[in-house]
């Protein structure tokens, strides 16, 4: 009887050992795949909300998406290391704090924007944001921007919008100078050339 029962737990253990760890394993990557799912639901619909014109409400559901604990990222001290998911998921809410005219979230843009380590997203949020500060007349800022803006990630209406806004910031900063000079009534010879140079250099790149 013995010898019998100590055969039967040689055959039964590590049959059952086998089954254990295969459903602890389905368990715990059906949980992980639920996690993930709900994570990217909320970068798909911040994304929706985006296109679809909601910049204020995208922010909120791309801030949320971002709270959440990412597997693959990691913060080490200033610079960081963040997935494809997460970068996206910046981006866009990057993105929806500007067209928002969120004036807090455009200073935190403003102050991040070196953490953008994808070239052709941080070109666009640049261009964005001189777009903005174009609107608002800040053509110091506006020419900051358009100026950090790759064309090599443009396409061709941007291109355009980039090089006609940038044009006018130039001339009108000239105008600016010259007249805060003669207001101060001090012999200066303005630079024209150095402002005629950016002129061009905006209109023919």
């Amino acid at each position: 009887m013995k010898h019998t029962s100590r055969r039967f737990l040689r055959l039964f253990l590590p049959t059952a050992f086998i089954l254990f760890l295969s459903i602890s394993y389905t368990t715990l990557h059906a949980q992980f795949a639920e996690s993930t799912q709900q994570e990217n639901g909320l970068l798909f619909h911040g994304i929706e909300q985006y296109q679809q014109g909601h910049y204020s409400l995208a922010a909120a559901t791309l801030k949320e998406f971002l709270k959440q604990p990412h597997p693959n990222a990691e913060l080490n001290h200033s610079k960081l290391t963040i997935n494809n998911e997460v970068e996206k998921g910046q981006y866009y809410y990057f993105l929806s704090l500007i067209k928002s005219n969120d004036l807090s979230g455009i200073a935190h843009v403003e102050q991040d924007l070196n953490t953008i380590t994808n070239l052709n997203y941080r070109s666009h949020v640049a261009f964005n944001l001189g777009q903005y500060f174009f609107s608002e007349s800040d053509l110091q800022r506006t020419i900051q921007y358009y100026n950090l803006a790759d064309i090599a990630y443009l396409d061709n209406e941007e291109i355009a919008d980039k090089k006609f806004e940038l044009a006018y910031s130039y001339f009108n900063e000239q105008s600016r100078v010259a007249i805060r000079l003669l207001e101060l009534d001090e012999n200066k010879i303005l630079n024209e050339d150095w402002y005629s140079e950016k002129i061009n250099a905006a209109i023919n790149s």
